[in-house]
């Protein structure tokens, strides 16, 4: 009876060592994570994953290491990590906190599809925590991201009223409408059609993209090459109107049919920054505000 005792006096001694070392450990972590030094504070929140069976300790260690990899900017890493955990024999509060971190690092990682389709999973589970305002912030921006206009300003106004008191949502919703009509978006141009373009007549591309200057350039370029290897022709420079003349022109035309697409996909990039950034601006203001 004695020995069995014994046994048990001890089990728990080197429970206690077991305990208090990861709780060192995990100190050690935090403090290197609030000084910066993420890389560091990384790998010692995921030696203390593999080394401890503390619930307590694996818990925060795990929250650690994704933050870590996010300060670190390594958003596919940190997604692909809360990927991998088996969230059955997390607690609840933790598999809605990593939840969201999904939901907000798949943002970060500018994956706004996939923030919709990941909300829409597990809308029921945060409907009732203090997570689901600042998850149903980050539908209404990555469908403004996206170009999902109407989807964005249907999900912004239920988006408003349950943020804001009753008595100011309504003048809130007005005061985003304002902001944001779908009736004035911009009409986006079609890289294909600007590559078309490009390759019947160079330079008219660039200039439906709407970038007019750069279609005269690339006009006048084209113009010149051809120039060139017609004038080495007539002078029976047959070899150099070939290299000089056309194998430049080749080079331009083709060039110029990507740069016309590249064009024109930018030039939607920015007016749909334009767009959107005020209506993103006023959701996360009032977000700020009315938060609890």
């Amino acid at each position: 009876m004695k020995w069995i005792v014994r046994s048990c006096l001890m089990l728990i001694f080197l429970c206690g060592i077991s305990t208090g070392k990861s709780q060192d450990i995990l100190h050690k972590a935090d403090s290197l994570f609030k000084v910066g030094n993420y890389s560091q504070s990384g790998l010692t929140y995921e030696w203390i994953l593999y080394s401890e069976s503390d619930p307590a300790s694996t818990d925060l260690a795990m929250l650690g290491r994704i933050q870590s990899y996010k300060k670190l900017s390594q958003y596919e890493k940190a997604i692909d990590y809360i990927d991998r955990v088996n969230t059955i024999e997390l607690s609840d509060s933790l598999r809605v906190a990593l939840i969201y971190e999904s939901l907000l690092l798949n943002y970060l990682a500018e994956n706004y599809h996939e923030v919709q389709s990941r909300l829409l999973m597990s809308k029921q589970l945060l409907k009732e925590t203090s997570y689901f305002n600042d998850a149903s912030l980050l539908l209404c921006l990555s469908q403004l991201k996206a170009g999902n206009w109407k989807r964005a300003s249907t999900s912004s106004e239920a988006y408003i009223y349950n943020l804001a008191p009753f008595e100011k949502a309504e003048s809130l919703i007005t005061e985003f409408h304002s902001i944001f009509d779908t009736l004035q978006a911009p009409k986006l141009k079609k890289p294909r059609t600007a590559r078309i373009l490009s390759m019947i007549v160079p330079g008219s591309g660039q200039a439906y993209a709407g970038y007019p200057f750069d279609g005269f350039i690339s006009f006048g370029l084209h113009v010149i090459a051809l120039g060139g290897a017609g004038l080495a022709f007539t002078q029976g420079l047959y070899i150099t109107g070939w290299i000089g003349g056309f194998g430049v022109l080749q080079k331009l035309y083709f060039g110029g049919n990507h740069r016309a697409a590249d064009l024109a996909e930018q030039k939607n990039q920015l007016n749909k920054e334009n767009f959107i950034q005020p209506a993103s601006s006023f959701l996360i203001s009032i977000s700020e505000e009315y938060k609890d």
